[in-house]
């Protein structure tokens, strides 16, 4: 198992890392329902590398990151400091400031300013209530194998758009119906050809 080390100087996480598994104790966090629940939740109990323990690393602002679970949808922290997966998108609710320790462990404070907590160490469910880092709320980045993460995207076709680009991806996404301007402006033709 590969830890990242050595991260830039001033910067308050690792050098750039686009994928990542958290882990604490010998678990690893994994995203999934467990018990009575529809929004899947945060856990410390994950034993393997996978979907659910995988998460995409997409820095939004320096030392702030969006968490994006390959299993889909973005880790969110709610006003009563619960843990879920949004699978619409991300906003300051799904935003996560990196705080790294001398062990070379990371701590994750939410937009409330409360630090995330695995519960008993690991082995429960993860929350977001903590005012300040403990044990429970240091965690591990570790790098997954190539193997287990999506193909990167081909490269973009020059002269392509990217906002038309993104547009269509969404336009999809939302099944062509209603909310979507581009689709009703007439912007939906497909930019790589007929």
């Amino acid at each position: 198992m590969t830890r990242i080390v050595d991260p830039p100087p001033g910067r308050a996480h690792p050098a750039v890392v686009r994928y990542i598994a958290l882990t604490i104790h010998g678990n690893y966090l994994r995203c999934g329902r467990k018990g009575v629940g529809f929004f899947p939740t945060l856990w410390a109990d994950g034993t393997g590398l996978g979907d659910e323990t995988i998460f995409e690393r997409i820095e939004v602002a320096p030392g702030r990151v969006v968490l994006h679970p390959l299993s889909g949808g973005y880790l969110q922290v709610l006003p009563d400091d619960s843990l879920a997966v949004n699978m619409d998108g991300y906003e300051v609710w799904e935003t996560f400031d990196e705080i790294e320790w001398p062990s070379d462990q990371f701590s994750l404070r939410t937009w409330q300013r409360k630090f995330l907590c695995a519960e008993g160490g690991g082995g429960r469910e993860v929350v977001a209530n903590r005012t300040e880092a403990g044990e429970w709320e240091k965690f591990y980045y570790e790098v997954p194998p190539p193997a287990l993460l999506p193909p990167e995207p081909e490269a973009q076709r020059p002269g392509v758009d990217e906002t038309v680009e993104r547009g269509l991806r969404k336009s999809v996404r939302e099944g062509m119906t209603g909310g979507n301007d581009r689709v009703r402006d007439g912007l939906d033709r497909n930019p790589f050809g007929p």
